[in-house]
């Protein structure tokens, strides 16, 4: 599954251009979308995922029902004669997260036996009758030959799992067991249809001042920001622009746009991702047009689409945490050094007091017989260096005239030492002020997980000493991206993919143009990339055959003396259209026979 860049005509770049040209100060700054993990719980996408579910899971059996992780149901199917085979089974998974309600389904799940427990234990075993949706509410449900039923509630932060009898009762519960169970099953009343163009145009019109934006939701409550963002561009009209300001033109292109999106979303079922980079900006099952500006990937299915979405945005969460972190964290920092810095300069007895005490001291030497002992202070002529200025000496009543000339001796020495030791400490606190203060100068380049682990890696020195890098038992820091991750000749990077979806990630999401690309030639195994940069200097020979090596020991010629391994430029590598998991196509490829073997240094 490869990014797809969209082209257009030469009169139709130029006819679209035009349109916005003439539209563009209430427009301008609307069509970059805002990544919405809510988008993957539209009532479309759900109507649709419903359609797949009832065409793959009708006559199945419910296998077992389990929650590991905190607002997460699995619901596991088998396939009618199945004898306990993997491939037999579906995995059904509900989030039901407030601010991640979502549903797909998967071919297979790891159940931690310690760590998870078993719900809804009366819908086991039951067989699947059908699956529906709600005609205008994201309620699915799960009819089972029992006449029990399984309802899904995509309700945002009310999103839940119900068991339900035939009379419409509540019998157990996912999530809020104690408030619902035994409650009747409500949901929305069935929403009118879109009104004919001419009652359309009336109630629009009876809105007034009212803002487009909200109006559109009144007429299409199932669209959601990112559909209704799509409406407004289709129809060139600016969300922002008020009701009685419309034109008669410009409404009946909003009527028409809006049901031929329904239509389209009806029909269509093409799942797909916008990326802005690494940065996945939406997601839809149908064309955006406002996002043509962004790298679109493809998908077979919906469940597939949604996995990879909600991996995508998790991934720019974490490393959107992340930078925080480091940067909170060196701002801490920062500004410990800075009030250290000026508690050094409140606190310092410079050189002059040094020598002031130094001239006491010797004041008290030339004027011995003058002073008697228990005196408290005594005022003297500086003939030392002022002739006819006094000056005030405490003295120590306990001590005698040459003690306490002495002890003003000392006390010149230690504030000389503590001087020049203020000054080395303030020296080197300067210095760390300025090389944070570089660091911190960096961030506004990082934005991807790879910058951040690009920075943790050059100033790990840095970081580990701050404590804002763990350290491994070998003094590295751990690993934070989800591969094997290597060091081969030349310090350079190597990341090896641990399963087929994840040597997906790796080839199409963590792959760049200049990396070197490798797999065992025509047998099973990972994907390794040798990141391009990472290390001193240019990619060494025994450094690709370090890289190819850790290809032919992560595949099925592990035990072989001698393996073929393909190896191109990430450039060149691509996952075409319906490909199965881990399949990618490669082009220039040279191969090369090594040892199947790990670096020395792992």
């Amino acid at each position: 599954m490869g990014k797809v860049k969209f082209h257009t005509s030469f009169d139709a770049l130029i006819h679209e251009l035009s349109t916005v040209a003439l539209h563009l100060p209430p427009i301008f700054g609307n069509f970059r979308p805002v990544v919405d993990n809510l988008v993957v719980a539209n009532y479309y996408t759900l109507r649709h995922i419903t359609l797949q579910l009832n065409q793959r899971l009708k006559s199945w059996s419910v296998r077992e029902i389990f929650s590991q992780n905190k607002n997460e149901l699995i619901i596991a199917f088998e396939a009618p004669g199945n004898q306990g085979e993997q491939s037999g089974l579906a995995f059904l998974t509900v989030r039901c997260e407030p601010s991640e309600n979502c549903i797909f389904l998967m071919d297979s799940f790891a159940r931690a036996r310690r760590n998870s427990i078993d719900l809804l234990q009366r819908a086991v075993n039951s067989i699947v009758s059908s699956v529906s949706i709600h005609s205008s509410d994201r309620q699915i449900s799960i009819l089972l030959d029992s006449g029990l039923r399984l309802v899904v509630q995509m309700f945002g932060s009310k999103a839940n799992v119900l068991l339900v009898g035939q009379d419409d009762v509540i019998t157990d519960s996912f999530l809020k067991s104690k408030e619902v169970i035994g409650q009747s099953l409500s949901s929305r009343e069935d929403r009118e249809a879109l009104p004919d163009r001419a009652l359309f145009s009336a109630q629009l019109k009876g809105l007034g001042e009212m803002s487009v934006g909200v109006a559109m939701k009144k007429f299409f409550p199932r669209f959601g920001g990112l559909l209704l963002e799509e409406l407004f561009h289709r129809a060139v009209v600016a969300r922002s622009e008020t009701v009685d300001r419309l034109s008669e033109d410009e409404i009946q292109r909003l009527f028409q746009t809006g049901a031929d999106l329904i239509s389209e979303l009806e029909v269509n079922c093409k799942p797909s991702i916008y990326y802005d980079g690494e940065k996945a900006v939406a997601f839809s099952i149908i064309d955006l047009h406002h996002c043509r500006q962004y790298e679109k990937q493809e998908f077979d299915t919906i469940s597939e689409a949604i996995r990879h979405f909600l991996g995508t945005t998790k991934s720019l969460d974490h490393t959107v945490r992340e930078r925080t972190r480091l940067q909170q964290g060196l701002k801490k920092e920062l500004e410990r050094i800075s009030r250290t810095l000026m508690k050094i300069t409140e606190e310092t007895e410079t050189a002059d007091r040094a020598g002031e005490y130094e001239t006491m001291g010797r004041l008290l030497k030339s004027h011995l017989h003058e002073i008697q002992k228990g005196s408290r202070e005594v005022i003297l002529e500086n003939t030392l260096e002022d002739p006819g200025n006094q000056v005030r000496i405490p003295l120590d009543k306990n001590l005698s005239p040459a003690k306490n000339a002495d002890r003003y001796f000392e006390k010149a020495k230690k504030t000389r030492a503590a001087a020049v030791e203020k000054n080395r400490q303030k020296a080197k606190l300067t210095e760390e002020q300025t090389v944070l203060r570089r660091l911190l100068g960096k961030f506004d380049q990082l934005s991807t997980g790879e910058d951040i682990r690009a920075f943790i890696t050059e100033n790990q020195t840095i970081l580990r000493a701050l404590g804002l890098v763990k350290s491994t038992a070998s003094g590295k820091p751990a690993p934070e991206v989800p591969f094997r991750v290597f060091k081969v000749a030349g310090d350079f990077t190597v990341w090896a993919g641990k399963s087929g979806e994840n040597n997906d990630l790796l080839s199409t999401r963590h792959t760049k143009p200049k990396d070197l690309w490798f797999h065992a030639r025509a047998v099973g195994g990972s994907h390794v990339v040798l990141k391009f940069g990472t290390g001193k200097g240019e990619i060494s020979k025994r450094a690709i055959e370090e890289a190819a090596a850790i290809a032919a020991y992560y595949s099925k010629m592990k035990n072989s003396k001698l393996a073929p391994v393909s190896v191109c430029e990430g450039k060149y590598v691509r996952k075409p259209k319906g490909a199965p998991t881990g399949t990618v196509t490669i082009e220039r490829e040279k191969v090369i026979f090594v040892e199947p073997r790990l670096p020395k240094n792992e």
